[in-house]
């Protein structure tokens, strides 16, 4: 009975120990399926977050390529801008240039046209003092004329005064000699 017992124990602790094992197994396959449904989550998560991060990097880099066409594009158009600023600033210039240029040319014309003017002016006002000199000569000489005539008259006047007075005188001495004669005579025929 005793063996029996130990028997029915040991085959009990055998079946029971086969359970335990039964379910260790179980339990560990179960682990392991949870295991492997992780990791095969996780592969797939980061698959998944790897694809994501290469499609955000595509993304970058096609934002990036074009951001930098876009600069590309705006250099351009700003160097365009620049160059066609600098032909029209060329221009300005060179129609500025022309415009002086032609101010200085129309200064000098000027200039010209004023020098020919006063030179006109200055033979013109040469010519009317030569007229006024020729006039004033002119002027001189008959002043000088007029006066030698004026004292020729006179020393004619005063000579023929003089002569008159002359005559007088001399009538007058006669006079006074056939006077003193007749006295003289009046005084001899009275001593007589």
């Amino acid at each position: 009975d005793k063996g029996k017992e130990l028997k029915d124990q040991a085959a009990g602790k055998v079946d029971e120990l086969k359970g335990k094992a039964a379910q260790a197994t179980q339990a560990a396959q179960d682990k392991g399926k949870e295991l492997k449904d992780q990791a095969a989550g996780k592969v797939d998560e980061l698959k998944g977050k790897a694809a994501q991060a290469t499609q955000a990097a595509q993304d970058k880099g096609k934002e990036l390529k074009d951001a930098a066409g876009k600069k590309v594009d705006e250099a351009k158009g700003k160097a365009e801008e620049l160059k066609g600023k600098s032909a029209q600033a060329g221009q300005v210039a060179q129609d500025k240039a022309k415009d002086v240029k032609d101010a200085a040319g129309k200064k000098v014309d000027e200039a010209k046209g004023k020098a020919e003017e006063l030179k006109g002016k200055a033979e013109s006002k040469g010519e009317e003092l030569k007229g006024k000199a020729a006039q004033a000569t002119q002027a001189a000489q008959d002043k000088a004329k007029d006066l030698k005539d004026k004292a020729a008259d006179k020393v004619t006047e005063v000579t023929n005064k003089a002569r008159a007075e002359g005559s007088y005188l001399q009538g007058v001495a006669a006079e006074k000699m056939r006077e003193a004669r007749e006295g003289a005579s009046d005084l001899a025929r009275k001593a007589s």
